[in-house]
């Protein structure tokens, strides 16, 4: 998922919205702040989401936006409470530091461990540690869409496989593939914010030289050579996606997809299943879903 809240200048101020409403919610509220073009959304508490948007005068429509939505859960039958949206501006030299403190080592899967550039951490015996600096893209490793695709990796991929990352955001699932067996990685993320983060991360995890990261949709990526597609966007890509997936990976590949808010999960399955995949498994994290699925033997 990559940072999706405006062209980044040389300075600017940064809005910090701080939304507090009941945990049954928060995945939502999450979700909502990234559909309202947060880069990623910081976890403080089972309660409260935090997400940074550009400051580009529009403050006040949206805060509107989000309160407006954050009451609409309801109609999903997510009780969001008394839900308090809240909001302080911040610097650019203070926003680098005000997001930072919220992160820490943590363990996305049964082997890999995200730890952030600024930490320390002893790994255990059999973990792999993935040094990260998110900056501004989306991917740390706490969001459970991550974690979900972290796990599938971790499943599926197979040693000297060709691994395809498409809305790679910080470049945690392309490193993760390559520490997990990946003999390649081709990356894409339509910001050249992400692309910089992504390209930055590989050369700190030492994974450069197997990690190429361009900028655009998966039109950029070479047809045919994947062994596994991961993408952790929204439904409505990953639905426009899927019929694109038998043309970027080789028959009997994978494709692993999430992002996807629980309640889209049916119209991913639809699109896949329209698409001739064949739906090996759908995982769930709260109000989240991933979807993994086989492309099938290409028709003559």
């Amino acid at each position: 998922m990559p940072f999706l809240g405006g062209e980044r200048g040389d300075s600017m101020d940064w809005i910090e919205v701080r939304v507090t409403a009941t945990p049954e919610a928060s995945e939502a509220v999450a979700h909502l702040l990234i559909e309202e073009g947060a880069g990623g959304v910081v976890e403080d508490g089972p309660a409260v989401r935090i997400a940074y948007y550009p400051d580009q005068g529009d403050v006040e429509a949206r805060l509107d936006r989000i309160r407006r939505s954050v009451a609409g859960l309801s109609q999903f039958g997510l009780d969001p409470g008394p839900a308090a949206v809240t909001w302080r501006r911040v610097a650019e030299e203070q926003w680098a530091y005000a997001w930072k403190e919220h992160f820490h080592p943590v363990k996305v899967g049964r082997r890999i461990v995200v730890r952030p550039t600024w930490r320390t951490y002893e790994p255990a015996a059999g973990e792999l540690v993935l040094d990260l600096d998110p900056g501004m893209a989306f991917g740390t490793g706490t969001h459970p869409t991550t974690a979900l695709c972290v796990q599938a990796l971790e499943e599926w991929i197979g040693a000297g496989d060709v691994v395809y990352d498409v809305g790679t955001g910080s470049g945690i699932l392309a490193i993760a593939a390559v520490k997990l067996g990946a003999s390649r990685v081709e990356a894409c993320d339509i910001d050249g914010v992400a692309v910089q983060v992504a390209s930055a991360n590989a050369k700190q995890n030492g994974v450069a030289h197997q990690v190429r990261v361009l900028e655009g949709d998966w039109k950029s990526l070479p047809p045919g050579e994947a062994d596994l597609l991961v993408a952790n966007i929204v439904a409505d890509v990953v639905i426009e996606l899927a019929g694109e997936v038998a043309g970027l990976v080789r028959p009997g590949g994978l494709f692993v997809a999430s992002g996807i808010i629980a309640s889209r999960t049916e119209d991913v399955l639809a699109a896949c299943q329209r698409a001739g995949l064949v739906v090996l498994e759908t995982k769930g994290a709260g109000e989240w879903a991933a979807v993994t699925a086989r492309v099938g033997e290409r028709q003559p």
